[in-house]
């Protein structure tokens, strides 16, 4: 039932800082809706944040963790007072995967993921939009002291992350297609509706573990989207989880995996 043996979060520890940036804002009457953004120096908007957000969909019959160790998701407040959002850094977190948890599990407050790739230091502006009024504050993300990262390999970690991450919601975004062209379409050519389903794959794509799990290349005629997105957030797993220059392999798994993105990009646009 276990893929590994958890570690206990119910042994007594110290409670750790929140992990991310602690943004806090007071309304003084009921809103409606209140929106939260981030957005970098160029105007690009990161990610959002709204009191609408539904839920994460949690099936806890196929978790492989007591459901008490889970984080609540915690959406934008509306009621009248202080209020407490914390922004975990991130980009959002890939569309369309397998959510699950870390063994290093913390009683009550154990993310899920696989998650976004991180913002790079920099200054970026924090939107609080409610119903309709626009405050903004700055924002200053700094590198953590104990990292030693240079500014060039930070930016290389940076970019090849980006590249990953990109590459996936691309793929997401056929996927997303293809899931809707074939719930419109239920009469569809029985062979047609074959050659999509197997270009598509099974499923949903899981993070594979870096520590016990790896990925080799397959040949573009047998390829999936479900197995290249999960070879995808491998790789944005690896790229993620070192304070180091990415190694010489992981920039070439990257080249090759963001060429065969666009290739199947071209090949879904011979099949439909």
């Amino acid at each position: 039932m276990f893929a590994d043996t958890p570690l206990p979060p119910e042994e007594p520890t110290g409670k750790n800082p929140p992990d991310g940036a602690i943004l806090d804002y007071q309304l003084n009457t009921e809103a409606q809706k209140v929106t939260l953004e981030i957005w970098d120096e160029g105007g690009t908007k990161i990610t959002s944040f709204s009191s609408d957000d539904t839920k994460e969909a949690l099936d806890s019959t196929l978790m492989r963790h007591p459901t008490y160790w889970i984080r609540p998701q915690k959406s934008l407040a509306t009621e009248p007072g202080h209020h407490r959002f914390i922004w975990n850094q991130r980009h959002p977190a890939p569309r369309g995967a397998q959510r699950g948890f870390a063994i290093a599990a913390v009683q009550y407050d154990t993310p899920s993921g696989p998650n976004g790739p991180f913002v790079p230091p920099g200054t970026y502006t924090v939107k609080l939009i409610v119903d309709g009024e626009i405050a903004e504050q700055p924002l200053n993300i700094r590198l953590d002291p104990r990292v030693s990262l240079s500014t060039e390999n930070l930016k290389l970690q940076t970019d090849l992350s980006l590249q990953t991450y990109k590459a996936y919601e691309a793929l997401q975004n056929i996927r997303d297609n293809i899931d809707r062209l074939l719930i419109e379409n239920p009469k569809m050519n029985k062979r047609e509706k074959e050659v999509i389903q197997q270009f598509r794959g099974n499923g949903a794509p899981e993070a594979g573990d870096m520590l016990y799990g790896s990925i080799r290349e397959t040949p573009l005629e047998k390829e999936i989207l479900v197995g290249l997105q999960e070879k995808l957030l491998f790789i944005l797993e690896v790229l993620q989880s070192a304070d180091a220059k990415p190694t010489s392999q992981t920039e070439e798994a990257v080249e090759i995996l963001v060429k065969r993105s666009n290739e199947m990009k071209a090949k879904w646009n011979e099949i439909k």
